[in-house]
């Protein structure tokens, strides 16, 4: 048991010293461990803010998704009451959820309330609004809401036929390319952290040679030649981790500020602003500073187990 204990004891004396060993390493060299640090955050931070423009953009498709509607404009020469006879009969519809009607009085008062536009309503000798049914499909799939649009526009009494479908497809292809450009955003983010701290090991390991030689010939194990260097990678990933976090807030911040500025300028809907600025909210601190940690010691385990492993052989 006695034996056991100082075992114990020794091993965690051998990892205080080698973390401690890390930090002054740090301290020796501050300039160059800054630069570190703040290369291997800004590889963090880019893919980081990719992720969250593609979850931000996908809210934005599910919006769409969910809110698609078509808005059928009835013939000016019909009556109320006849829209309302041609949107009843396409609640009978089994594809259409809701088949609501806009009088052309209610129309007219609703153009009369947009900004700029109240006093031309008022000069008008008569109304030239169309009555208009806004049909919300049952099923939201392109194919149903090509085909509603298709019965939409030979019904008798319906004019022109408007549909959200050509906006909801473009942005899911913004969304797919915005997918592809993040892959690869992070593929090479994460090809450039792995080579800077690759790179880092390979330094740190030739300056150590006759010291890891040493340690090899009166029989130290290649785990504790390279407790050093994982200690090294483990602050450095929790320190980028940290900073990335931060500026990732940040750019944030002032992206949500111009969304905002953007929502006021043209009076967007809020559902929409609330939708985007869902997803620039940034996930817990906890995901990207243990991410960055464990990336950077993983690397760091890698590249000093090959390099030791070539410097104990020769």
């Amino acid at each position: 048991m006695q034996a056991q204990k100082i075992k114990k004891g020794t091993g965690l004396q051998k990892h205080l010293r080698d973390a401690r060993r890390s930090i002054n390493q740090f301290r020796k060299t501050p300039f160059f461990s800054l630069i570190t640090v703040l290369i291997v955050m800004l590889t963090l931070v880019f893919p980081s803010l990719s992720v969250t423009a593609v979850l931000s953009l996908k809210s934005l498709v599910d919006l769409f998704s969910d809110e698609i509607e078509l808005i059928a404009y009835v013939n000016t020469e019909l009556s109320d009451e006849d829209a309302l006879g041609i949107s009843e009969r396409l609640q009978t519809n089994k594809n259409i959820s809701t088949a609501e009607l806009t009088t052309r009085d209610a129309a007219l008062r609703e153009f009369s309330t947009t900004p700029g536009l109240g006093e031309i309503a008022l000069q008008l000798p008569n109304n030239p609004l169309p009555a208009s049914i806004t049909v919300t499909p049952a099923i939201k799939t392109a194919e149903i809401i090509e085909q509603l649009t298709i019965e939409l526009k030979n019904t008798p009494g319906i004019q022109t036929v408007d549909s959200d479908l050509l906006w909801s497809d473009r942005v899911k292809s913004w969304y797919q390319a915005l997918q592809i450009f993040s892959f690869i955003v992070s593929v090479l983010s994460l090809a450039a952290l792995a080579a800077i701290l690759g790179f880092m090991a390979y330094t740190e390991v030739n300056k150590r040679r006759e010291e890891l030689q040493i340690i090899h010939v009166i029989g130290g194990n290649v785990f504790d030649m390279m407790r050093p260097l994982l200690y090294k990678g483990f602050f450095l990933g929790f320190a980028a981790g940290a900073l990335a976090y931060i500026l990732h807030i940040y750019i944030l911040h002032l992206i949500a500020s111009q969304i905002t500025v953007f929502y006021e300028l043209y009076e967007l809907t809020p559902i929409l602003f609330d939708a985007t600025a869902l997803h620039l909210r940034s996930a817990n601190p906890a995901i990207l500073i243990i991410t960055a940690t464990f990336l950077s010691w993983a690397t760091s385990f890698i590249g000093a187990f090959v390099f030791i492993r070539r410097v104990i052989r020769n």
